[in-house]
């Protein structure tokens, strides 16, 4: 039976765990995710806490961290622990999603920047976060200055120039204006303030004390 796939019950065995701990290595070799795989060895640790591994937690948790806005982190780090939780390597990666889940990517790339080893060892980690800082920032925006977004997004000028260049399909594209360069986002529904006109009927007998008030006094 491959890593990936699991059997009713199996994955509440003890037994089982040297296989879905392989199965997490997989998803890291071959950019896969399976969610219930990564609760189940978490699930497994947190009724055996001896049995933990910090390294397999470390990578089940930045695979979740690049599922972002989906929930799968919180569900994940639910099942830890607090002796995990505040384990060094757990610790710095449960800040680092804090840091991106609040919109502080200043403080996450500077975080990120601490613990090197531990990202570099799951493949595709900085560009699924870059991407989940797109969405966040698209949802919000429709332009922003284009040395703003290289910060929140961590890459250099030319980095930025050749991303937005890719993008221009999907609408991206810079703008000049006094104050630099601003790169403009596609528009949707939730980055576009629309204004909702409404035209309230008024009768007669509802205004007709106001005008007497104001009426007293002219022929």
């Amino acid at each position: 039976m491959a890593p990936m796939q699991l059997l009713g019950a199996e994955k509440y065995q003890f037994e089982a765990l040297p296989k879905l701990e392989a199965a997490v290595e997989e998803q890291v070799s071959k950019n896969a995710y399976s969610l219930e795989v990564n609760l189940a060895v978490l699930r497994l640790y947190h009724i055996a806490p001896s049995t933990a591994k910090p390294a397999i937690v470390v990578k089940i948790l930045l695979k979740a961290m690049m599922q972002l806005p989906n929930p799968d982190f919180k569900s994940c780090v639910h099942l830890l622990s607090e002796r995990l939780q505040t384990e060094d390597k757990v610790a710095k990666i449960i800040q680092l999603a804090s840091a991106l889940e609040t919109t502080r990517f200043g403080d996450f790339w500077s975080l990120a920047s601490g613990c090197k080893d531990q990202l570099s060892s799951v493949p595709g980690f900085s560009d699924a976060v870059r991407e989940n800082i797109i969405h966040l920032l698209g949802i919000t925006f429709q332009r922003m200055h284009k040395a703003v977004l290289a910060s929140y997004l961590n890459l250099t000028p030319p980095e930025i120039d050749a991303m937005v260049k890719a993008r221009t399909s999907d609408g991206w594209r810079v703008q000049s204006s006094p104050s630099g360069e601003l790169v403009c986002l596609p528009k949707n529904d939730l980055n576009t303030t629309v204004v909702k006109r409404t035209q309230d009927v008024i009768r007669l007998d509802q205004v007709a004390p106001v005008l007497r008030s104001v009426t007293v006094g002219f022929y």
